[in-house]
Order: structure tokens, then sequence, then C-alpha cells
């Protein structure tokens, strides 16, 4: 088998990589070179030619609003697990609470009946900013978010009004522009 991949210029001035692959038995190779292909993950719109003939290889890909779910549903079991890494041993629930503006994110990590505190650590504070800006870049603009796990069972709220109790703001954390303000 023999690979190339080549860049080819169309006449609108844009430009396709291409990939030509050579075989000595076509028959024999071709089912499974196109299972192969399907199997990569390829670009929307990447086509197999053959012959004159043309397969789509990408599969339907689900509308966006499916993959941003998707993506919340995986980034809150991501907070749950590194929840639990940064509390101390006795506690057996917590309540982890993000809270957003636009202009300014706070985050704070508790449980009522422990004396101990959390330390919030900087894999749980990039995962709160990541899902804020997910969600909210995608229309789904909360103001307050609360995670509230016993053991690996949780409940997630969104609430869009202003919080009942507003996380403290730091002065240092007020004069610093965070990477997330996209604005």
């Amino acid at each position: 088998m023999v690979l190339d991949l080549d860049v080819l210029e169309r006449e609108d001035g844009a430009a396709d990589d291409v990939l030509l692959i050579g075989v000595v038995e076509l028959e024999k190779s071709l089912p499974k070179l196109i299972e192969l292909l399907k199997s990569l993950s390829v670009p929307a719109g990447a086509i197999l030619v053959h012959d004159g003939s043309t397969e789509n290889l990408m599969p339907d890909l689900p509308a966006k609003e499916t993959l941003v779910r998707q993506m919340t549903d995986d980034m809150i079991q991501m907070l749950l697990s590194e929840c639990m890494a940064c509390v101390p041993s006795d506690w057996q629930a917590g309540k982890l609470t993000i809270q957003c503006d636009g202009d300014w994110l706070g985050y704070q990590l508790k449980n009522a009946l422990s004396p101990n505190a959390a330390i919030i650590s900087g894999p749980l504070r990039d995962l709160c900013e990541e899902i804020a800006v997910l969600m909210w870049k995608n229309g789904n603009q909360w103001r307050e978010a609360v995670l509230q796990y016993e053991g690996k069972d949780f409940t997630i709220k969104f609430s869009y009004g202003e919080p009942l109790h507003p996380i403290p703001r730091t002065p240092v954390a007020a004069q610093a522009k965070p990477w997330w303000k996209f604005w």
C-alpha cells in the first residue's frame, strides 16, 4: 500500500488536502480500506472517490444542541469527580456553588456538617470556568449553578435570577480580566 498526501488547489483559489492511497489487490483491500477510513476521525465533507463514484465518509453529525448537552454532561461528571478529590476525608457530601454575571465568576465548595474546609484545586477552578463559558456561549446564561452531592449521587440546579447568597468578590479577582471573559 502506498500513501501520499497532496494539497490540490481548486479554481476558486481554495485548497483541499487529498490523501492518495495505492493498493496492489484492490478487490481485497477496498472493503477493509473503506472501514478503516470510516473509523478514523475525518473532517466533515470527507469523500472517498473510487472509479468515479463517491461515498460520504462522514456520518451524520448530531445537532449542535446535542453536542453541547453531551459536553455539559461530561463536564458535570468531571466537576463531581474533582469536587470529591478536593474535600477532606471526613466529608460524605458537599455543595459546589458557581456564580456568574458575565463579568465575574465565583465558586465555593462547602459542607455545613464539617469544620474542615475544602481547598479548591486548579483543575476544579478551571472546570468551573469552562462549564460556565461553554453554557454561556451557547445561550444558557444562568447566574448560579449549585451541584450538591452525597457520595456519587448528585443534583445540579441552574438559577437565572440574582443569587440569594452572593459569593463575596475578592479585590484581587475583581482587578484581573479573566481568560474566559469573551466580550
